[in-house]
């Protein structure tokens, strides 16, 4: 994933320390505005950015965990309204090489070396995009990687393949289910 350092208010501040310092008393409030501002300035930027710190496997577990939380929450909000139809909007048209780029680092993060926190964030993610991108047939991969990660295992995935899973219904159910008339 191309890297850009274009919201850095600080030279030599990299995205790794902005995250880190959400987790400081004394810096959290800046280091958070930082964030937010950045999301502002570029958003698809800014998720090519969290996706890979979330997908660097040297980089601190906390960092990526909370680069994971803010990935799905730029993808699309928790809830209806005018904040979750402007990030699906953006989303959608983001390049469809953006978006598999996107995918691959979540998937990455989600099969890769067992670190729960990061992992648990990228099943989160994961289901955020799928629950976007399943449906209309943008990831048609999706499913079946998670069912082979179940079967095979790797880096004991299992029980976080299965989760992300588990996710996936729910993000359906609330985007495509609980408002159908089912009788």
């Amino acid at each position: 994933l191309k890297q850009a350092c274009f919201w850095r208010s600080r030279p030599g501040m990299s995205l790794i320390q902005v995250l880190l310092a959400c987790g400081q008393p004394e810096s959290r409030q800046a280091a958070e505005q930082r964030l937010g501002d950045a999301e502002r300035q570029n958003g698809v930027l800014f998720m090519i950015e969290c996706a890979a710190v979330l997908r660097d496997a040297q980089a601190p577990p906390h960092a990526r965990q909370l680069a994971g939380i803010l990935l799905k929450n730029a993808v699309a909000a928790g809830q209806e309204g005018a904040r979750d139809r402007q990030l699906r909007a953006r989303w959608l048209s983001c390049s469809l090489e953006v978006r598999a780029q996107l995918k691959a680092a979540t998937m990455d993060a989600l099969l890769g070396p067992a670190e729960v926190g990061v992992q648990r964030a990228a099943c989160q993610c994961v289901a955020r995009i799928a629950a976007l991108d399943v449906p209309c047939g943008a990831w048609p991969e999706a499913i079946p990687e998670l069912a082979q990660a179940i079967i095979n295992n790797p880096n004991g995935a299992a029980s976080e393949a299965m989760l992300a899973l588990g996710y996936i219904a729910e993000e359906w159910w609330w985007r495509h289910v609980r408002d159908c008339d089912v009788q």
